[in-house]
């Protein structure tokens, strides 16, 4: 599909990028701005320590929006921040940024879809015309920072190695105060913990989806019918959607995600973190490990070529009785039977296997049996548990497992490791 027949089919509204681009850039990064009240020269400041050879084939676009129904103390902010992006502009402080408008009377959102998938749509749109050479559209946040290999990551990754989609690498910033700093680690703990638990199932949605952090070219982008208008969890659809039509790669480069309250979103960063603020209390809970090992044997029994559907339900059955309800939830039988009839190939029947129990049943999986029969254990327990499932234990020796802290560095270390060991297979 053309990027023109694309617009015509899937663009919303007509919106423009101000001020109207004055040439091709090789990428663009899309940031959605709404409510900030931080300024926006603390992300520019980041980008800024970005080479120049990459930033100058690179459109910045701020999408600043709010829906029809925002109070005022909203559209003061938005109009704010607009006004430093136009300052930025006017003094030319950096190269090739623009912005859309959003906001203001006329331009709003309407309320049935407001909010942030249709702020990246809207920016993601928007940047086609105005890209060449592979045409890397970029996700990021106002509130976020970067490293200062970013860019450069990037391009490499894109086109040396030619990729299609791709994740940068995150860490949240760390709050000074104890409450706060647990509460973010813990939050990652359980982000990469899950990741980890995918890596050792061999699940082919073993990726982190974090709107931040996402990329694609416009080919992968069209070809996926675009961003959705989601307004929350838009990150997990989207990268899961580009999944089942391309393998995902890890960029080593750093999104730093602000660790603030927030309850833009119903989950996410901001959300986790004012559920702990409210409670007082944080939550230290992993999956079972167990639930990974059943995911594992399920995904094992599941890409059988020859077996028939009466013989995959039954085979897993056999290891985890439980199930069977699951099963009979997603319409395991009459959804094999259907992929079956229509797949002439086996590549094409693997292919439809892995198209059909996705990111979100995998996820269904694990809370079925979580609710069911595994209960969540505490992170120390979980996570020494998980590191002998592994057989990693011995790489940890040195760093045992007590605090949050030191959970929270042996995951990160682990979940390298895993990365690694997959990237060696395959």
């Amino acid at each position: 599909m053309s990027i023109e027949k694309y617009l015509n089919k899937y663009r919303y509204g007509n919106y423009t990028i101000s001020p109207h681009p004055a040439k091709l850039f090789k990428a663009a990064v899309i940031i959605p701005v709404f409510n900030e009240t931080v300024h926006p020269g603390e992300l520019i400041g980041s980008l800024q320590k970005n080479d120049h050879e990459f930033s100058k084939e690179t459109l910045f676009l701020f999408v600043i929006n709010n829906s029809v129904s925002a109070d005022e103390k909203i559209r003061k902010n938005n109009s704010d921040y607009l006004g430093h992006i136009i300052s930025i502009i006017e003094k030319n402080e950096f190269p090739n940024i623009g912005f859309i408008d959003a906001f203001s009377p006329g331009c709003e959102l309407e309320d049935k879809n407001a909010g942030v998938g249709l702020a990246r749509k809207i920016g993601m749109d928007a940047v086609l015309p105005f890209l060449n050479g592979r045409k890397i559209i970029i996700c990021l946040d106002a509130d976020c920072l970067i490293s200062e290999n970013y860019l450069e990551k990037i391009f490499w990754k894109f086109n040396l190695e030619g990729v299609e989609t791709a994740y940068a690498e995150f860490s949240h910033t760390m709050p000074w105060d104890k409450f706060h700093n647990d509460s973010i680690m813990m939050y990652e703990i359980y982000l990469r913990y899950y990741v980890c638990g995918l890596l050792y199932a061999g699940s082919p949605y073993a990726q982190h989806t974090i709107g931040s952090t996402m990329m694609c070219t416009a080919d992968a982008y069209i070809k996926t019918e675009g961003m959705n208008k989601r307004k929350a969890a838009e990150d997990f659809y989207f990268m899961e959607k580009l999944r089942k039509n391309y393998q995902t790669h890890r960029i080593n480069c750093y999104v730093y995600p602000s660790a603030r309250v927030s309850d833009r979103v119903p989950f996410g960063t901001g959300r986790t973190m004012q559920k702990y603020f409210v409670n007082n209390a944080i939550d230290t809970s992993l999956y079972d490990p167990r639930i990974f090992i059943l995911l594992k044997q399920w995904l094992e029994i599941f890409m059988k070529i020859d077996a028939n559907p009466y013989e995959i339900r039954d085979s897993i059955l056999a290891v985890e009785p439980n199930l069977a309800d699951f099963f009979d939830q997603i319409k395991l039988i009459e959804s094999l039977q259907n992929i079956i009839k229509n797949s002439k190939t086996e590549s094409s029947l693997n292919l439809q296997k892995m198209r059909w129990f996705d990111g979100f049943k995998t996820l269904k999986f694990v809370h079925y049996l979580r609710a069911s029969q595994y209960p969540s254990l505490k992170f120390n327990l979980a996570l020494s548990e998980f590191l002998s499932l592994t057989d990693r234990q011995n790489d940890f020796k040195k760093h045992p497992l007590g605090d949050i802290k030191s959970a929270h560095d042996i995951i990160k270390c682990l979940e390298n490791k895993l990365f690694n060991d997959v990237s060696q297979n395959d």
